[in-house]
């Protein structure tokens, strides 16, 4: 009786597996701060690699301050799209990797990249955030001054 519950075990722990292999290849840590100043450009480096038998099938982007989030990108179906406000804005460096120009004091905020990916076990979730500080050109200011 006991030889079948471990062979009952084993089978269920076997039919639950599901290896999920994406790696961020050196992309910065949950919570990371990323500083720039106004004016700057900035790039997410979120590249990140799945295994050979692991298919990407969505990532978005989004930025959130204040309880408000936002759209900045997807990519689906082969196609990379930006929403309308940053499509001038953001460009998809390489697999996850996001680029903005010029950015603004009110690009201040958390960044998250989620990552949707499917193999022949079922479906692989995984998701980073960053903050960006933008800080003010102050020393700028003072030398048009002076």
């Amino acid at each position: 009786m006991s030889n079948c519950r471990v062979f009952v075990l084993v089978l269920l722990a076997a039919l639950n597996n599901h290896s999920f292999c994406l790696d961020w290849n050196d992309s910065p840590q949950d919570n990371d701060v990323l500083s720039v100043c106004v004016g700057d450009d900035v790039t997410f480096p979120w590249d990140f690699q799945t295994a050979a038998y692991e298919d990407v099938k969505d990532v978005k982007w989004e930025y959130e301050t204040n309880s408000t989030s936002k759209l900045i990108a997807f990519y689906s179906s082969g196609t990379f799209e930006t929403s309308e406000m940053y499509a001038q804005r953001v460009s998809c460096e390489s697999n996850g990797s996001l680029s903005m120009t010029d950015v603004t004091m009110k690009d201040s905020g958390m960044y998250t990249i989620s990552v949707e990916t499917q193999n022949q076990n079922g479906v692989g979730r995984y998701q980073r955030s960053v903050a960006l500080r933008v800080e003010g050109n102050d020393s700028l200011f003072w030398l048009v001054v002076s």
